[in-house]
């Protein structure tokens, strides 16, 4: 993920390819993502990293950073703060396709 998103890597910042991999992410590792991690917002979320990553907790600071990715939009910046829920099609098992 952090390379698809890394601007001085490839060919860029690739958000879609960044998304696409959050999503398959999230969408494997349920166990990260219970309840009262989903209800939090987007700035607690962005605050928590901010503590994390101080601490260097960099497992943390992922799983966090990949349900940004997954969950909201991203933000125009400037002007008013509002987050975005995204709407994310159910990610697709390739498993059959690589028999």
């Amino acid at each position: 993920m952090y390379n698809a998103w890394d601007k001085e890597i490839g060919q860029g910042r690739e958000e879609v390819e960044t998304r696409k991999l959050a999503d398959k992410f999230v969408a494997e590792h349920p166990e990260f993502y219970n309840e009262a991690f989903r209800v939090k917002s987007e700035p607690e979320l962005v605050r928590s990293l901010d503590v994390l990553r101080q601490a260097e907790m960099h497992e943390e600071v992922a799983r966090i950073q990949a349900w940004l990715w997954h969950h909201f939009e991203p933000q125009q910046i400037g002007g008013e703060v509002q987050s975005v829920i995204r709407v994310v099609p159910a990610v697709e098992d390739n498993d059959e396709e690589n028999d």
